[in-house]
């Protein structure tokens, strides 16, 4: 899923030279691929909002950070949904390679997601799951603006953006980093745990940088723009 607008990208994102055809093609694959994400990500996101709301996600880590023990069904079941999309939208990815402009960020991404669900289910851990997941609110409203660009909702996008993205994630690093110190776990979980934490956040951050680079660009480029000739009709662009 790439993390800002559509119209954004630079020349290592995609070939540098691709016929009408070609672009066109590329748009209508990265639109089914938002479509997905929309369904996808909503369902995941509003699954995510209910158990950490009905639940008690800070005494049940507390819990099975010390006994292990298999907590309330929601758990699992939430951290197996994480893992499945990943997977999915993996599949997708290499099914359709034009669907997404920056694949191996991605890639990357859905990597370090499987491999800590892969440790939750190892260690009895996926209680941790519920907060990890609250980022996908985000990722909602960031396809959906990607889909139906409602200005209404582009100060709401950003508050998440900055709340979940650079705070709420390099917060759990940090709690993570102590959590996964119990002795019950062991050297190697907490250093796969805090490595996969590591990419995350650095991936956010560069992904941060890259959209308010598209942003401080916008005006710009509406600046450069060609000024439509006198014998262009209002309506119809100098390129058409």
């Amino acid at each position: 899923m790439s993390l800002y607008s559509t119209d954004t990208k630079n020349a290592a994102d995609a070939p540098a030279q691709l016929s009408p055809a070609e672009k066109a093609s590329s748009k209508r694959a990265e639109a089914r691929h938002d479509e997905f994400n929309l369904w996808v990500v909503g369902v995941l996101a509003g699954a995510t909002v209910y158990c950490y709301f009905t639940r008690d996600v800070k005494n049940d880590q507390l819990i099975q950070q010390a006994t292990g023990e298999r907590g309330d069904w929601l758990y699992p079941a939430l951290c197996f949904g994480g893992g499945a999309y990943a997977v999915l939208d993996l599949v997708y990815m290499f099914a359709e390679p034009r669907c997404c402009r920056r694949p191996v960020q991605v890639v990357w991404h859905h990597l370090a997601v499987i491999t800590m669900v892969g440790l939750g289910f190892l260690t009895n851990t996926q209680s941790c799951t519920p907060p990890a997941l609250l980022v996908e609110l985000n990722t909602f409203l960031l396809t959906w603006q990607k889909i139906f660009r409602t200005k209404s909702l582009m100060p709401i996008f950003i508050v998440s953006w900055v709340f979940f993205r650079l705070y709420w994630y390099p917060s759990l690093w940090v709690w993570s980093c102590g959590y996964y110190a119990h002795p019950r776990f062991g050297p190697v979980v907490w250093w796969t745990q805090n490595v996969c934490f590591a990419l995350l956040n650095g991936l956010n951050f560069y992904w941060t940088y890259e959209f308010v680079g598209s942003l401080l660009a916008a005006p710009k480029k509406r600046d450069a723009a060609p000024e439509p000739s006198i014998k262009t009709p209002l309506h119809q662009s100098p390129a058409q």
